[in-house]
């Protein structure tokens, strides 16, 4: 009983570990689920930075051709930082989810040892029980065979007799046989 209370703490404690890793996961996905969306409004600037360049050049407005490049630099470096950024997150989301992986074994592993203590504790009782009651049975019908033979006289004599008359027969002696 004692293994099983410790292995019940440790069951509680690697549940716990594992739900810590599963939220760190789960945090780890959406700020790099942000990114991935950053990446794409970074990508949608320098579309809309683009088609500022050829509205200002069909107009003629300076300003706009200007203001479509400066727009479509800045975009182009927030993304590739948001690609650099996305490229560790990724790795460290890998990283995290191995360690989700490892902690839901660990507490799957502690799971069975549990199971299988409680199991053998179960073996261990249900035999102790039919011990009992064998020993209960067996104390009855010992009681009752001393009753019965305190109330009959067994015939000691005739069993003698018919051992004796057993060893008096002739064993016809035949040539022994190979089995060979």
């Amino acid at each position: 009983m004692p293994d099983n209370n410790g292995l019940a703490r440790l069951l509680q404690l690697r549940a716990l570990e594992e739900e810590q890793r599963r939220a760190t996961l789960e945090s780890a996905t959406a700020a790099l689920h942000r990114l991935r969306s950053a990446l794409q409004a970074s990508q949608a600037r320098i579309r809309q930075g683009r088609e500022s360049i050829v509205l200002g050049s069909h107009s003629g407005s300076a300003a706009d051709r200007v203001a479509g490049l400066v727009e479509c630099e800045y975009a182009h470096r927030g993304a590739a930082i948001l690609r650099g950024r996305i490229a560790a997150g990724e790795q460290h989301a890998a990283e995290l989810r191995q360690a989700y992986l490892e902690k839901r074994t660990e507490r799957r592993q502690v799971e069975t040892l549990l199971r299988e203590a409680e199991a053998r504790q179960a073996l261990e009782l249900s035999r102790r029980e039919q011990q009992s009651l064998d020993n209960q049975f067996g104390a009855r019908h010992h009681g009752r065979r001393q009753s019965v033979a305190r109330s009959t006289p067994r015939p000691i004599a005739s069993q003698h007799e018919i051992k004796n008359a057993q060893e008096l027969t002739a064993v016809p002696e035949a040539e022994p046989k190979s089995h060979l």
